[in-house]
């Protein structure tokens, strides 16, 4: 499988969070110690897919009778998984990446933002981006993204809006990436982001892979909700599957914790006790949020989302 794509269909139900939080939990008690090993290529591709595609989002909501939206303009946020291919002629063994951000892009076609991604279990957290973006005559954009954090690589987009700039597909253009995804648009900003935020019944849908510790790289996928207090804590119910080995009805609890940058940081317990972490990045109104998982030995991410009216209902 040379290229695949983890969250395509999940932008409306996917989350990596409960996901990740429950599945990865059980099935890979004795094996989420990632051997993978950490080089150039894969951090220069792993910036390549987790970077950023400077989202389609556009300021203003585009319901009623509000403001037109300007192409390219607002917050959103992302996930995107596939694989990357090392660029050395006779090596076509693809790595498995998984990613999630928030970025902000500004009227004058600049943008910054926020990534932690995985590239074969390998994790790179909380990287900072700046780029650039345009819109383009047929209605695609064409971004340039920056990591202004080590570990500091350029990174190129293409992407695809709506006509309503709700959400935009994307994919990189640098060589040996085979890496797509969504933006979702949000509406506010950073600052607008509480763990009130966090509120309501969320359901999800992820795939990726896991890693033994032998460094085999075994399918994972999982589905389920999990109930949001908006106080920092949360539970919720997971089914899942391990290389085919199915696993259903998995609780478990959780805890939030604000980061600073737009990041949330996610601890999940099952009750086996197994713990795992998540990196999350919520839209300013909590109605979807894009987490990957941080645990060495995972590439799992996704998106989970909540029904929109449930922020006027808590």
């Amino acid at each position: 499988m040379q290229s695949s794509v983890f969250n395509r269909a999940m932008i409306r139900v996917a989350d990596t969070t409960e996901v990740s939080g429950g599945v990865t939990a059980d099935s890979i008690k004795h094996e989420l110690y990632a051997n993978k090993q950490n080089n150039l290529w894969r951090l220069m591709c792993i910036l390549a897919a987790v970077t950023l595609i400077p989202a389609l989002a556009h300021a203003q909501n585009n319901q009623g009778n509000g403001p037109t939206p300007i192409p390219g303009v607002g917050f959103t946020i992302f996930t995107d998984g596939g694989y990357l291919s090392p660029p050395t002629p006779g090596i076509i063994t693809p790595t498995p990446l998984a990613a999630a951000s928030w970025t902000q892009n500004f009227p004058n076609g600049t943008s910054v933002g926020v990534v932690t991604f995985s590239i074969g279990g390998v994790i790179s957290t909380r990287v900072t981006l700046s780029g650039t973006f345009t819109i383009n005559p047929d209605g695609s954009m064409s971004s340039t993204v920056q990591q202004t954090s080590p570990p500091g690589f350029l990174l190129h987009f293409i992407g695809y809006p709506l006509p309503d700039n709700s959400l935009n597909a994307f994919i990189g253009t640098d060589p040996g990436g085979n890496v797509t995804g969504y933006n979702i648009l949000g509406h506010g900003s950073v600052k607008h982001i509480t763990l009130a935020t966090l509120k309501g019944t969320y359901v999800s849908a992820e795939e990726g892979f896991l890693t033994d510790a032998q460094g085999n790289e075994q399918p994972f996928s999982v589905a389920g909700h999990e109930f949001i207090n908006g106080d920092g804590s949360a539970h919720g119910t997971v089914s899942y599957s391990i290389q085919g080995q199915i696993q259903q009805e998995t609780n478990y609890t959780a805890t939030f914790e604000l980061v600073g940058d737009g990041s949330v940081y996610k601890t999940a317990t099952t009750t086996q006790g197994l713990v795992t972490h998540y990196y999350l990045y919520p839209t300013p109104d909590g109605n979807y949020i894009a987490s990957v998982q941080s645990d060495a030995g995972s590439t799992l991410c996704g998106i989970f989302t909540r029904s929109q009216n449930q922020q006027n209902q808590q």
